[in-house]
């Protein structure tokens, strides 16, 4: 908001607006990737001192980012909505209030669309680079905004086809920032520069950090596609897509791998998953102990099986002991009734002769 507009007696203009307490979404983004004062952990390696930050992509910080961040997408949505453009979107551009305020700063570049043809407005003969310097200055003349941020037909120059679609390229490159916690582009050297923006000629967030979810970086480089029809068509939609990953729903733009899919429907079904795996896990114990119970049972059975076969094999050799002494005992009352023969026949022979005589 502006609060007074005026002029001093000599006739220069003067307006007066919010002085805004915080920080810019910069300085926010550079501590989660753990480049601001007391944002990483120093570990002792061999008597040396390295820097370690532990990035989480799922934790409550960096929510809290992805939340601001559909905040200035709603802000440009609503700008869109009135007719402007702003032309030079960045996280240096965002200032971040103490109470989860989000406002969109820096509107030195922005055009209505009632403004006229961009062209008669904004050709210049000169480059002029801001005090900011370095890679996150603001270029103004032909090539008007942020090169490290600005759509490739904004760095080519060609501001008559600028439009929403322009604006929702640096918003995608606001999102690759906050994922990776660097620019898209860098170097000193701004026709080269130039040229890597108009060729889209960038590392994909995931060959930077390789946790950063497939969806966000799906989002991310939808947003800053080369060509503009092949962007997000508005800020809401890519608000939206981002919602739609906070949410835990499937991203429109990215299609998912089967064991992300099955993933999100155990966390949506959580309560189900876990009442099935506690019957699964009661299933298996009923099932292993009644197979322990059927194995000791197996078990008792084959020794009892294995005793009766001994017995059986002691019993067959008892018997044929048995069989054996009765064949013996066969034998000698065999021979006793032999002998008792041969003594009666002789007996009886004897008694003969006696008579005889």
């Amino acid at each position: 908001p502006v609060y007074v507009l005026g002029r001093h007696a000599d006739g220069r203009p003067y307006y007066a607006m919010r002085f805004i307490q915080g920080d810019r979404l910069q300085e926010a983004v550079d501590r989660f990737h753990g480049k601001g004062k007391h944002a990483s952990e120093t570990q002792s390696v061999d008597s040396h001192h390295i820097e370690v930050h532990r990035i989480d992509f799922h934790g409550v910080d960096f929510r809290k980012l992805l939340g601001r961040f559909i905040d200035v997408c709603q802000a440009i949505e609503y700008a869109h909505s009135r007719g402007v453009l702003h032309r030079d979107l960045k996280p240096g551009n965002i200032m971040l209030g103490k109470y989860g305020e989000t406002l969109v700063v820096d509107w030195g570049l922005a055009k209505t669309k009632s403004s006229g043809d961009a062209s008669s407005l904004d050709r210049t003969t000169s480059l002029e680079i801001s005090a900011t310097g370095g890679d996150a200055a603001t270029v103004t003349g032909m090539i008007l905004g942020t090169p490290a941020y600005m759509p490739p037909e904004q760095a080519a120059g060609r501001l008559d086809q600028l439009g929403p679609c322009s604006d929702v390229y640096s918003l995608g490159a606001t999102l690759y920032q906050l994922l990776t916690g660097r620019a898209p582009f860098g170097g000193r050297d701004l026709v080269h520069l130039l040229k890597q923006v108009q060729q889209g000629d960038f590392p994909t967030p995931r060959s930077i950090h390789a946790a950063i979810p497939r969806a966000l970086e799906a989002i991310c480089l939808k947003a800053m596609a080369v060509r503009s029809e092949e962007r997000f068509t508005s800020p809401q939609e890519l608000a939206d897509e981002v919602e739609r990953y906070l949410a835990d729903e499937p991203v429109l733009c990215c299609a998912e791998p089967w064991v992300e899919r099955t993933a999100r429907w155990v966390r949506r079904h959580r309560t189900l998953v876990t009442s099935a795996a506690v019957a699964v896990l009661l299933l298996t114990v009923s099932l292993a102990g009644g197979l322990a119970l059927m194995t000791r049972h197996s078990q008792q059975l084959a020794q009892e099986k294995s005793n009766t076969e001994i017995a059986n094999i002691r019993l067959a050799e008892t018997n044929e002991e048995l069989e054996a002494a009765n064949r013996q005992l066969r034998r000698a009352n065999e021979e006793l009734e032999r002998q008792v023969e041969e003594r009666t026949r002789a007996l009886t022979e004897q008694h003969r002769k006696l008579e005889a005589d």
